[in-house]
């Protein structure tokens, strides 16, 4: 994963065209306005390699093509990126930035350009689209956040919201602070978790416990262990999941399913730092530090008394949310290339149409759902590159139920939005992308996502 980055210029805010001196003015801080980025998601040969982002700050057009090594380089307002894709022509394709969209131009290539399935000598790219230059699939991405060699975020992203909260849970690792982390089911908060605690600096382990998972009756011996003979089969004295946990980190993945009953003991345990066992009238002192995660709306489950608001106050110290996959469809390469590094996934390669299909798929089971499809096709591929029809049916259909149709807020009032707007264009797709600020294909993906009517 490589990054080309230039600094950000930000005007004198103190400068003023009126007979009041500056010093008289307050700063108005000035918002960094929104940079635009190509990302390369994957190269099909190459998938233990990871993508990589071309920042598009202060820089006209960009090069692709072919070379012995990925490289980046900038000479005044023109880059160039090449990479070692055999498919590509030593100067394949111009990108030129032209506002907040490119046009990419080929250079006479051998192997073209594609949108989608069809060639193309030129074509406007908007954000959130993607196009296909030999084997490598890039994605214009409208808000990416620049980091420099020298960072070490929590995790890899092209998705420039998201880095900037990780960047911030990264300054908050080290606090005792409780943190709580909102995404969707498969989105990565365990992941998000794990990566929180090895940079805290706590000595203890990483501890994680579903909460759902925890047979009903048992909770709180489950959490604060219990005294022998506390219960019919209390045969020996145990810990509880806290005690495991001095010294490190207790992460508490789907708190809202929490019961009631044992909300009120942990809200103990994070108000004074004392557990008490089953059994035992004597409390214990105890150092943890509590994650939290959950799907579900917190705040809409205290007003509706199904959560204590005084434990949510204490648990939502920080609230992050990771995004669900389909806004952060940049990051499958770097998804991709961690599977393979950390062993769950060996190295594949892969064909083109399959490529395709992971770049359509909307991916309603998010991060999890992804490293399963892949498992399962390398799997089956035995070896050689992965084809299309080693990808889950759903993935090659480009269509999968929603969990629940639980749509959130915000998604209802997208899905609602979207029925509006097709109705008043009379389901011309162009129409409503141009109206709403988006690329096209980002509509048909929301329609296939929502099921409506084409």
């Amino acid at each position: 994963m490589s990054y080309l980055l230039q600094p950000i210029a930000v005007t004198d805010a103190g400068q003023t065209q009126s007979s009041t001196t500056a010093s008289s003015i307050p700063a108005r801080p000035v918002a960094r306005p929104r940079l635009l980025g190509l990302a390369l998601v994957l190269d099909c040969g190459h998938l233990d390699t990871g993508g990589e982002l071309f920042v598009l700050d202060r820089v006209s057009r960009v090069v692709l093509g072919r070379g012995d090594r990925r490289a980046m380089e900038r000479t005044h307002d023109t880059g160039r990126w090449t990479l070692t894709d055999p498919k590509l022509s030593s100067t394949h394709a111009v990108v030129q930035v032209e506002g907040g969209s490119v046009l990419v131009e080929d250079q006479g290539s051998r192997n073209g350009i594609f949108i989608r399935d069809q060639r193309v000598d030129r074509a406007r790219v908007l954000p959130g689209e993607s196009f296909r230059a030999g084997d490598s699939f890039f994605l214009l991405v409208d808000d990416v956040e620049p980091v420099r060699p020298s960072d070490r975020p929590l995790l890899p992203t092209f998705h420039g919201a998201f880095a900037r909260e990780l960047d911030r849970l990264q300054k908050l690792a080290v606090s005792p602070l409780p943190l709580l982390l909102m995404g969707e089911t498969g989105s990565g908060k365990e992941v998000l978790a794990q990566a929180i605690h090895a940079r805290s600096g706590r000595p203890g382990a990483f501890l994680p416990v579903n909460c759902g998972a925890i047979p009903d009756g048992l909770v709180e011996a489950h959490f604060f262990g219990h005294d022998r003979g506390a219960f019919s089969g209390a045969v020996r004295d145990e810990p509880g999941l806290v005690r495991r946990a001095a010294g490190g980190t207790l992460f508490l993945d789907e708190i809202g399913d929490l019961p009631l009953s044992a909300q009120a003991a942990l809200l103990r345990v994070l108000q004074g730092g004392e557990v008490t066992s089953v059994g035992s009238s004597r409390p214990e002192r105890v150092d943890v530090r509590v994650l939290a995660a959950t799907h579900r709306d917190l705040e809409s489950m205290v007003k509706a008394g199904q959560f204590r608001a005084d434990l949510y106050a204490r648990l939502a110290g920080f609230v992050a949310r990771t995004p669900p996959l389909r806004e952060r469809r940049a990051d499958l390469g770097l998804l991709i290339a961690s599977f393979i590094a950390d062993g769950r996934l060996p190295p594949i390669r892969m064909e083109r149409e399959a490529a395709a299909r992971l770049l359509d798929y909307d991916w309603p089971y998010n991060v999890r759902e992804l490293l399963q499809a892949m498992q399962a096709a390398a799997a089956l591929a035995g070896g050689e590159p992965v084809r299309a029809s080693h990808l889950p049916e759903t993935v090659r259909a480009g269509t999968a139920p929603r969990p629940g149709q639980d749509l959130s807020p915000e998604d209802r009032a997208l899905r609602d939005e979207l029925i509006r707007r097709m109705r008043e264009r009379n389901g011309n797709i162009t129409q409503v992308a141009r109206d709403m600020g988006k690329a096209r294909q980002q509509i048909q993906r929301w329609i296939r996502r929502f099921d409506l009517p084409r």
